[in-house]
């Protein structure tokens, strides 16, 4: 059945400027012998529009937009940041060679959209001949309708469900305004908004009649089941911001003797649409505040046709679910009680109970199973698994991970289950804790403490073991773990540790001489790539000149994967002509140079040093330019010298990877810092960041002696092990400085071998202020080369860590006090 709206024959015309003379057609017709507005149809066609003659009205000049619902960002005619609406001039492309500061809109009106069918009272009647098709398609002629088939006659009518200038659409003047995400909340896929608009355009002489029409195209998601973070937000492999981690169909199994067993049916259900909705209100309150009821209803989740297996015996489960008011469904658990199988099955005997539903949210249905076997017992038996083998993949780049080695594991009885005669492939190591292994069968992983592995490169950590009921045990089973180094840097080519720097040419790769015409066509000699400047690998950046611009554009990064929530590092190594020579990053909104309006710059020195220096900055509280749907490149301006090895990384701080367990001193003690020294330390009130609230909160007040001291957390506080061999860590604090006086204070932290004379550390300089908190993020690549004015920055990048007793120091000079709080120590990607 076609759609019933307007729609035209989309057939372009090259040239109608013929159309637009004074004895033109009625779409074009001037009123007078003067000189009538011209219009240049070459400025109808944008990205987003199109113009044509209707093929069914001679002469006549329809101009259309189209746009999508997602569509969410524009160029600003004003330059500057994008912009979520779009203008459209309803004088585009008229010139009056008389009066063109007098051209003006009047007359305007709206083009119907056709009769709403769904009126099966008067209007339906009426305009019989375009609704009873509607009618006849669905079985309603002469049927005295109800509400839910009257919409189901729109629906099949499709009508537009907006046509007159409301929420996304704003009509002025002489422009229209069009932001097509205002209607994501009211639109489904097929469901469009359309502003038909008939207007004539005159000098106060002659006039010109235009037609316009406007289209948003709904788009909406399906519920999906994924892995979801603590905040019910996707979680995406490698943080790809792409890849998301689909959860599959549940399946269980028990014993006959088993007792009843619960499981949740909607596990990681998730719908994209009403986060989007979510993320909306936030922002702007209540949507019903703002969308017509006929136009929005909240959408919810619900669970619809489930159907349970043909001669299930009476008492096998039970549903347990609840909803709620604006979500729909969020408990749908099947209870099974495998006892009614008891009589049924003898020992080596099972029963697959197969159960189907449909998750919806109104308009997209996702059907979904459910089975469960129940396998029969005799008086003794031993427990028993249907799987020799199980084996579990994971990313460096995930969160932690918690895994059952009783993971299909099934006593026949029902007894409790213990895990025994447990083996490992290799040693423990921090990050891995089968601390309860033995209790509960629960091993947890977190993949950050094994992100020393290079993109590409695996691990396998693997478990052979018994399983006993406290009489009988299992056959033995094995448990592996494939752990995969992931790609966390966004400016990687594929596999690549930099973008493209190994590629050997620059007109291979994403950098550039900023200045260049064409990908250093102008430049040979002031950028290039070459084996002189490689830090890693066979090839780095060589600049010549000592008034750099190097680009890193838009096709060596991954865009989109930003946002106001992410935190992240850059960092690249460099060696510069001058000891102190600064390196200015700034990160350019959208490709487009404008020293007036960056996303984002850093300042690095190279303190000190013409060897290698390793240039990193943390990015805690990220800008709101950054969005998925937002783009941009990078600049460097630089002396000259080499860089090489440039990284981006997204990475999620958790107080579960923490090795510092109390940072915040909220219980009022010191819990284990100490001074090396002649520096007094003291818990007090003032040296906690958040001042004025009922809550007294401390932090750690420092006053420096005659001479330089070092505040400490002993091996004792700093658990061996957690500090490895080519890892990156991130140590951050808050910290004032009251006696500050020029020059600048240097901030010196390490992670020092106790007893011994291995160190790793990272130079900074607190900002220039008595009275300021700042939050700083020093980091603690053990693996890195790196040198800055104190020398190297560690004594040896290959040392073993895991196998020495270990102190985290923050270095206090003299003379100086230091107000420190919300100290935190851990692991990043590299």
């Amino acid at each position: 059945m076609k759609k019933m709206k307007f729609k035209y024959k989309n057939i372009l015309v090259p040239v109608i400027a013929g159309l637009l003379s004074a004895c033109g057609s009625d779409d074009n017709t001037a009123t007078s012998n003067n000189s009538a507005p011209v219009l240049d149809t070459s400025a109808l066609e944008t990205a987003y529009s199109t113009a044509f003659i209707n093929a069914s009205v001679e002469g006549q000049l329809e101009w259309e937009y189209n746009f999508s619902e997602t569509d969410k960002l524009f160029d600003n005619p004003k330059g500057g940041e994008k912009i979520n609406y779009m203008d459209i001039d309803l004088l585009t492309g008229i010139s009056d060679a008389d009066f063109n500061d007098r051209l003006i809109v009047k007359n305007m009106k709206f083009m119907w959209s056709g009769p709403d069918c769904g009126e099966t009272v008067k209007t339906a009647i009426e305009y019989a001949d375009i609704c009873t098709p509607f009618l006849e398609e669905l079985g309603l002629v002469g049927v005295n309708t109800v509400w839910e088939q009257e919409q189901e006659i729109r629906k099949l009518q499709n009508l537009p469900v907006v046509d007159t200038p409301i929420y996304g659409f704003d009509l002025g003047q002489s422009v229209v305004r069009v932001t097509p995400s205002e209607f994501s909340p009211i639109l489904i896929t097929g469901q469009t908004a359309e502003l038909g608009l008939i207007y004539t355009v005159t000098d106060g002489e002659t006039e010109l009649n235009r037609r316009l029409k406007i289209t948003v195209n709904g788009s909406d998601n399906a519920p999906e089941f994924i892995n979801l973070n603590e905040y019910g937000e996707p979680i995406y492999k490698d943080n790809d911001g792409v890849t998301k981690i689909n959860i599959d169909a549940p399946i269980a199994s028990a014993s006959e003797k088993s007792p009843k067993i619960k499981v949740n049916l909607i596990q990681g259900l998730f719908d994209a649409d009403k986060y989007a909705v979510g993320e909306m209100e936030q922002q702007e309150g209540d949507l019903r505040n703002k969308y017509d009821n006929d136009h929005y209803t909240i959408e919810a989740l619900n669970v619809i046709g489930f159907t349970e297996p043909a001669g299930i015996l009476p008492g096998t489960y039970t549903i347990d679910e609840a909803s709620r008011e604006g979500v729909g469904k969020v408990k749908y658990d099947i209870i099974i009680d495998p006892s009614t199988y008891a009589d049924v099955l003898s020992k080596g005997e099972t029963k697959v109970l197969t159960f189907n539903y449909i998750v919806t949210d109104g308009e997209n249905e996702v059907p979904r199973t459910f089975e469960f076997t129940i396998h029969g017992a005799n008086l003794k038996n031993e427990p028993f698994f249907t799987d020799a083998k199980i084996s579990k993949d994971v990313s460096t780049t995930d969160y932690p991970q918690v895994f059952s080695l009783l993971e299909g594991v099934t006593d026949p009885e029902g007894d409790a289950m213990k895990v025994v005669n447990l083996v490992r492939s290799d040693d423990d190591f921090y990050g891995l804790d089968t601390s309860a292994v033995f209790t509960n069968g629960v091993i947890k992983l977190d993949p950050y403490f094994v992100a020393n592995l290079k993109a590409g490169d695996t691990k396998v950590i693997s478990f052979t073991y018994n399983v006993s009921d406290g009489e009988l045990e299992s056959l033995e089973r094995e448990f592996a773990i494939t752990v995969t180094g992931g790609q966390a840097n966004l400016l990687a080519a594929a596999d690549n540790s930099d973008p493209s720097v190994e590629l050997k040419s620059l007109a291979d790769g994403p950098f550039s001489w900023q200045w260049s015409t064409a990908n250093n066509a102008n430049a040979t000699n002031v950028l290039s790539i070459d084996a002189s400047a490689a830090h890693t690998g066979s090839q780095g950046l060589l600049s010549t000149d000592t008034n750099m611009y190097t680009r890193l554009n838009l096709d060596g990064i991954k865009q989109g994967l930003l946002d106001n929530k992410s935190t992240w590092y850059f960092n690249f190594f460099a060696k510069q002509a001058g000891a102190w020579s600064t390196i200015r990053t700034i990160f350019n909104k959208e490709g487009v140079w404008d020293q007036n309006d960056i996303a984002l710059q850093f300042t690095t020195k190279s303190t000190g040093s013409t060897d290698w220096v390793e240039h990193t900055s943390t990015v805690i509280e990220t800008p709101d330019f950054f969005t998925k749907d937002s783009k941009f490149d990078i600049t460097f301006l630089s002396n000259k010298g080499v860089m090489d090895d440039f990284s981006l990384v997204k990475y999620t701080y958790l107080k579960a990877r923490d090795l510092i367990s109390e940072g915040a001193f909220s219980n009022g003690q010191a819990s284990g810092w100490q001074v090396e020294g002649d520096a007094t330390l003291t818990v007090e009130e003032e040296a906690n960041r958040v001042q004025g609230t009922d809550d007294v909160q401390y932090g750690l007040k420092v006053v420096g002696g005659a001479t330089a001291s070092k505040l400490y957390l002993d091996s004792s506080h700093f658990t061996q092990g957690a500090f490895k061999k080519g890892l990156r860590y991130i140590a951050q604090f808050d910290l004032k400085t009251p006696t500050w006086v020029k020059p600048a204070i240097p901030l010196n932290v390490a992670v020092e071998e106790e007893g011994g004379n291995h160190f790793t550390r990272k130079l900074t300089y607190a900002e220039l202020s008595a009275t300021a908190w700042n939050t700083y993020a020093l980091h603690l690549n053990t693996g890195s080369d790196g040198t800055d004015v104190q020398g190297a920055l560690n004594t040896d990048p290959m040392f073993k860590w895991d196998d020495v007793a270990t102190r985290f120091v923050i270095n206090v000079p003299a003379g100086h006090t230091f107000l420190i709080d919300n100290i935190k120590v851990f692991p990043v990607p590299q």
